[in-house]
């Protein structure tokens, strides 16, 4: 019996409150501009190097973001990330239908995938970490 009270422990700890390594977090705030200007409305994505779960944010019109990977605002997975940062054109919502192009995109592509972007970080844990982003139009 204590053999069995002990794995349904550890189990709900794990699923509820986070106690395996994928839910060590930090909060990740930034600013983003592009030539030198903040850019509103794009997706900033931190995608470990471990292979956990990504952290998002959406910039607003000061190009700040906050990430979140489990929860609003929570943050992401400590340690080196790869970063992409994707800004297209308004588009009809949802998923392209299949055969159609995405809505066009508003900054260069190069920063959309984190092969090309160029872009990385690393989080540290028990602490804000302030990540900010100076993109350009211009090839480096």
């Amino acid at each position: 019996m204590p053999a069995l009270r002990l794995w349904l422990t550890a189990t709900i700890c794990f699923l509820m409150t986070g106690c395996g390594s994928e839910h060590d977090l930090a909060k990740v705030v930034g600013t983003v501009t592009y030539d030198g200007k903040p850019l509103s409305g794009a997706t900033v994505t931190f995608q470990p190097v471990s292979g956990q779960r990504v952290g998002m944010g959406n910039t607003d019109s000061d190009g700040r973001y906050a990430l979140s990977t489990y929860g609003v605002d929570d943050g992401t997975v400590v340690g080196d990330h790869r970063v992409t940062v994707v800004l297209r054109e308004a588009g009809s919502g949802g998923m392209p239908k299949p055969g159609t192009r995405p809505p066009k995109p508003l900054i260069a592509e190069r920063y959309f995938e984190v092969a090309t972007s160029g872009l990385t970080a690393k989080v540290e844990s028990r602490r804000k970490n302030m990540i900010d982003f100076e993109l350009t139009s211009q090839q480096n």
